[in-house]
Order: structure tokens, then sequence, then C-alpha cells
């Protein structure tokens, strides 16, 4: 069975680094890459539909505009809770400050917080 990676950044800048990164790293995975919280939030919903469950693995850019990485993690949230599934949310970021990680991981499906740019 293929699991699923769903990554949620800010635009297409550094697409194939981040798409070559993973899949250089990680074969069992189908990578879905989408660009902000709104066609994440999207994705997650069909996917959520059609297979009654979460991707297994998120990698989400904190760095989101009007702080939409950790309203993306709310809204995520409640996804957790309506399937049952808690998948395992990787947070990256440029500018994370204490009080951002602080915030990030106060959500349990956050399993990381990494800064950027990732080696």
């Amino acid at each position: 069975m293929t699991r699923t990676l769903l990554i949620v950044k800010e635009s297409e800048t550094e697409e194939q680094l981040v798409c070559s990164m993973v899949n250089s790293n990680i074969h069992s995975f189908h990578v879905r890459l989408c660009f902000g919280p709104s066609e994440a939030k999207h994705f997650l919903s069909n996917y959520q539909g059609k297979h009654n469950t979460l991707p297994e693995l998120i990698l989400i850019d904190l760095d989101l505009p009007n702080r939409g990485g950790i309203q993306f993690l709310k809204d995520l949230q409640d996804l957790i809770h309506e399937c049952n599934f808690m998948p395992r949310v990787i947070v990256i970021g440029s500018m994370l400050d204490e009080q951002a990680t602080h915030a990030a991981m106060a959500y349990p499906c956050v399993r990381s917080v990494v800064r950027k740019p990732v080696n």
C-alpha cells in the first residue's frame, strides 16, 4: 500500500528542490504538493471523503501568510477528530522563534519543528 505525504507550502518557489529532496529519501510515499492552506484543506477534505482517513505524513511550512500555518494546524485538528486518525506532522519555517515553535508543538499531531533551510 502506498502511503501519502502532503506538503503544504506558500508558493511554487523551491518546488523542485522540495520534491527531489523528498522523493530521494521517501520512496514508499505518494507525494502531493499543495500551495497554501486553501488548496491543502480542499485536498484533505477530498482525501478524507475518498479514503476515510488522512495522509500519513504532512509537511507544513509555518511561514504561510496571515498565520496560515497555525490556522491550518487548527483546521487539521478538526479533521483528525472527524476521521479518528492522527497523521504525523512536521512543521518547517524560516522565521521560527520560541513562541512559534511552542504554538506548533501544542498540537498533538506535530512531531517535529525544523528551521529552514533544511539540509
